[in-house]
């Protein structure tokens, strides 16, 4: 998602887990990912959900809903999308 600061900075799950996650459990304390609903049509698989924790360094707190979108072909993951409402934050 353009603008996320979160960027793997290439495709695999190493990058995914270095440039992401990694750098989300830093940054943020609490840091959760929390998926509602699930649907899966053909070769998509939706998530909707959301996002919340407590920034370390302000100790603000975000909210923010999401959905994650999977394409899926020969067992694969081809894509990966996701869009995030910006949240409310406090």
């Amino acid at each position: 998602m353009q603008g996320w600061p979160y960027q793997p900075g290439g495709r695999g799950p190493r990058l995914v887990a270095e440039n992401v996650l990694m750098r989300l459990m830093h940054d943020w304390k609490d840091f959760g990912v929390r998926a509602e609903h699930y649907f899966a049509d053909g070769n998509a698989v939706i998530a909707i959900g959301r996002y919340a924790g407590v920034h370390h360094q302000t100790g603000k707190t975000f909210d923010a809903a999401f959905a994650h979108v999977w394409d899926v072909a020969n067992g694969q993951i081809e894509r990966f999308r996701r869009y995030t409402d910006r949240g409310v934050g406090s």
